[in-house]
């Protein structure tokens, strides 16, 4: 496991807050937190407030290097917590290469974020379904009263090309060929 570069991370002088521990103290985002252990006391600026709907939402969440400043414990982890995006499948086989790695540390997939957000794609993706059946139901009826109208307009012609001898389906061929260069006309076109 690669440390991302520095600047991807959140400044290490920042305090994140879950939603329940914030509620529970009456913090707000931009506020400057004073947090005591052992006799130690370090102030951070709160930066946000967190909610993943799991047991995370009554944690604060600090730098790594801050928590093991405070707690006189450098280069120690017990548990390491990531978002991992992929299915479940994906999402499991991450989380044992994490574990082989560091065998000493708890790996845990976010899963509360991983799964609303895949729960939420789920419903854009319906959307979109949904969305495009509405637009093809569209274009069919679109294409159907033009047809008609066609036809309707063509009466004439059509009844003079009965009087010549055409048949139905050879009647039927030139409106679907008439029908399929107008398509691909308009198909170019735009």
């Amino acid at each position: 496991i690669r440390r991302p570069p520095r600047s991807t991370l959140f400044p290490y002088t920042t305090l994140f807050r879950s939603e329940k521990a914030a509620a529970h103290f009456g913090w707000n985002a931009g506020q400057t937190v004073q947090l005591e252990y052992g006799g130690k006391i370090v102030r951070l600026p709160l930066q946000a407030v967190l909610s993943t709907g799991g047991s995370e939402d009554s944690q604060v969440l600090l730098p790594i290097s801050a928590l093991q400043a405070l707690t006189a414990q450098p280069g120690r982890l017990s548990l390491i917590q990531a978002r991992l995006p992929g299915s479940a499948a994906q999402v499991e086989s991450r989380r044992q290469e994490i574990a082989a790695l560091l065998p000493e540390v708890e790996a845990r997939p976010l899963r509360q974020v991983v799964e609303s957000e895949a729960r939420l794609v789920m419903k854009v993706r319906a959307l979109m379904y949904g969305l495009t059946a509405v637009v093809l139901g569209i274009v069919i009826l679109s294409v159907m009263t033009t047809v008609s109208g066609v036809v309707l307009d063509r009466q004439r012609d059509i009844g003079i090309m009965k009087t010549l001898g055409a048949s139905d389906l050879m009647i039927s061929l030139l409106f679907v060929a008439e029908t399929a260069a107008s398509a691909l006309l308009a198909a170019v076109l735009g």
